[in-house]
């Protein structure tokens, strides 16, 4: 084994993590998945999901997976041509991990989605309320979008939202989920990720 490479199929997972390798099988590395990116595309659009992980910090997961899997409205997602996500993927892994789903287009067709393969993520609303946290819900009216002018393309049109933040009661912040709706915001109500690890350079002088 070469060095530096992680042998997926041969780790000790923890619980949660087991659960999501059980669920859509062995995962690939971020490097593996960007040298073979085009193909995994394909497979989340034949309905073949991927895991995919950070190989050099095990809290970031998410899979790749066909559109029929995302519960959100297409339209409230964020979204990237598949080519410009090629080099970024980390860095979708992590918004991904973050509850919003990163959804992939080809031709300005969707046509797969990243998204968090942890969902004990997601908050209980109810659970919070009863241990005296408060709630605050915000409302996006979006725009309309720029018109064309002259042959230069403006803002695209950005719909509604609407946002459901949870704070302690000393007022730290919990977790926050956006949707198209209250109903879905609440429903997307979920903690941010964990920091990841700091990383030196072990040639650097500390």
């Amino acid at each position: 084994m070469k060095k530096g490479h992680v042998d997926w199929a041969n780790v000790d997972w923890p619980a949660p993590l087991r659960d999501a390798v059980l669920r859509w099988g062995t995962p690939v590395g971020v490097e593996d998945a960007r040298k073979d990116w085009a193909r995994l595309i394909d497979a989340a659009q034949a309905g073949v999901p991927t895991l995919i992980t950070y190989e050099r910090s095990g809290w970031m997961w998410a899979v790749l997976v066909p559109l029929t899997e995302l519960d959100e409205p297409q339209a409230v997602l964020p979204s990237y041509q598949v080519s410009e996500a090629r080099p970024k993927i980390a860095e979708l892994l992590q918004a991904a991990l973050a509850g919003m789903p990163q959804l992939l287009r080809r031709h300005n067709t969707a046509v797969a989605a990243l998204m968090s393969a942890a969902p004990d993520a997601r908050l209980n609303v109810e659970e919070l309320l009863r241990a005296g946290a408060t709630l605050t819900l915000e409302y996006d009216p979006g725009n309309r979008g720029d018109l064309i002018d002259d042959g230069n393309v403006g803002r695209p049109p950005q719909p509604e939202t609407f946002r459901a933040i949870a704070v302690d009661p000393s007022g730290a912040h919990i977790g926050t989920g956006t949707g198209a709706s209250v109903a879905h915001a609440l429903a997307r109500l979920h903690r941010p990720p964990a920091e990841p690890p700091i990383e030196y350079d072990e040639a650097a002088p500390v």
